[in-house]
């Protein structure tokens, strides 16, 4: 009897899971990634850069800068693919007589966020700042890219006092070709 009550207990406790009922179901996911291309200032407010007279008799005028500006974006693109983001004013616009508008692009995390080039002297002449950009996300705050303006007083003969001139800055977030 004692045998039968421990071979009953033996067969219990291992066995039991071979005779348990069992049922699975299942189905598949798909996963999809869209395109993006999202730009973005920090501000669109609008910034003043103004000649500045000099200390000194005989020397020039100098014109100001301005680093306040910080663009973002997020992209997502084809496998092996960059964009690019390029400056440009309206065909009408232009600075005051003398002067030339400057950007300069800091990246904050390069390659990872795209390539900074040189400054560029800005016209209605659409210009690369930010060249092999990868599918990312720059974050904001003091991430993405720094926007340094600086007005260049090229010509100071040509300087008209009380000339003042206002420029609508564009930037465009493409494919690189």
């Amino acid at each position: 009897m004692r045998k039968i009550i421990v071979l009953f207990a033996f067969v219990a406790l291992t066995g039991a899971s071979a005779f348990a009922a069992q049922s699975t179901a299942s189905h598949g996911v798909t996963t999809s990634v869209p395109e993006v291309v999202l730009l973005g200032l920090n501000s669109t407010s609008s910034i003043t850069l103004n000649v500045v007279a000099p200390s000194n008799a005989g020397d020039q005028p100098t014109g100001q800068s301005n680093a306040s500006k910080y663009l973002y974006y997020t992209t997502v693109n084809a496998s092996g693919t960059h964009r690019n983001i390029s400056v440009a004013w309206g065909a009408s616009d232009a600075t005051s007589a003398g002067t030339s508008l400057h950007v300069a692009a800091a990246v904050s995390s390069s390659p990872a966020f795209g390539n900074a080039g040189s400054a560029v002297s800005i016209s209605n002449a659409g210009q690369n700042i930010v060249t092999g950009i990868p599918s990312c996300a720059t974050g904001q705050g003091v991430n993405g890219v720094n926007l340094n303006y600086t007005l260049q007083v090229d010509t100071p003969a040509s300087l008209v006092q009380g000339d003042t001139k206002s420029v609508t800055i564009t930037y465009t977030l493409t494919d690189a070709s």
